[in-house]
């Protein structure tokens, strides 16, 4: 499932999954907000691929389907800061491709993944060191960027690498807790708030999610959550009650370090 929570500066944010998704009233990028809501405009979103906020207010990057059924991509809302990454776009957009996930964090950093490959640039030097490692073997499939040079990193082949220096308890307590993750199918998805510490969102393998966002976002992400339920108990064949738990004060807990994680 195509899952994305893009934490946005100034308390904006755009979350989605393969058939809900949603964002804040404000303070979006002007010309992305008339994008998802204006009907009339040209090149109005029917579906979205891709959707990060960057740091610097004003910034963002789009893969989009539109109501016309073309696809279309934005790299002019990037700025000086993220040239970079606006070369990578560019480059996958003028030959028909688009990236599937794109994340910001502090310093202008940043990761994008595309079935081409990766872009990245600021990344903590742990970090980037790791996936250099393990990138001929396994590719990242989620790279979620917090304060203050933390991270989240998940493999394709199951492992993950991360360092949260107590800055995400409740995010570090679900990591550790392989009993936990066992019952949900792992882990599948991580967000964590590059402006707040200990603010998340995580989707596990079952389709349950977990987060802990202010109390004014619960409606969108409690109707984005409850979806991805519904989708997973669909592909699993299964039926069931949805849940979805929300978390607006989460405490950190116990757990036992999980074999197959790495940090």
């Amino acid at each position: 499932m195509a899952n994305q929570f893009s934490f946005g500066p100034n308390g904006s944010y755009f979350l989605k999954t393969e058939s809900n998704w949603a964002w804040s009233d404000h303070p979006l990028p002007e010309p992305l907000k008339e994008i998802l809501t204006d009907p009339g405009h040209p090149y109005a979103m029917k579906y979205p691929y891709d959707v990060a906020l960057g740091m610097e207010p004003g910034t963002y990057t789009m893969f989009w389907r539109t109501s016309r059924d073309v696809d279309a991509y934005e790299d002019e809302q990037l700025g000086s800061s993220y040239a970079k990454l606006r070369t990578y776009v560019e480059t996958i957009g003028k030959e028909g491709g688009r990236t599937s996930h794109t994340t910001f964090g502090p310093n202008a950093s940043y990761f994008a993944i595309s079935p081409n490959g990766f872009s990245w640039q600021n990344l903590p030097e742990d970090l980037e060191t790791d996936i250099l490692m393990r990138i001929k073997k396994t590719s990242p499939g989620v790279v979620a960027l917090g304060v203050s040079g933390t991270y989240v990193v998940l493999y394709g082949d199951g492992r993950m690498t991360y360092d949260l220096d107590d800055k995400y308890p409740a995010v570090d307590a679900l990591l550790r807790d392989a009993d936990g993750l066992g019952q949900r199918n792992g882990i599948s998805y991580l967000a964590l708030n590059p402006y707040v510490a200990g603010q998340y969102y995580a989707v596990f393998g079952n389709g349950s999610a977990r987060w802990n966002v202010p109390q004014e976002w619960s409606q969108d992400v409690q109707n984005v959550a409850v979806t991805i339920q519904a989708q997973s108990k669909q592909l699993q064949g299964t039926a069931g009650v949805i849940q979805a738990t929300g978390n607006f004060a989460v405490q950190a807990q116990a757990a036992r370090f999980m074999p197959t994680l790495f940090r």
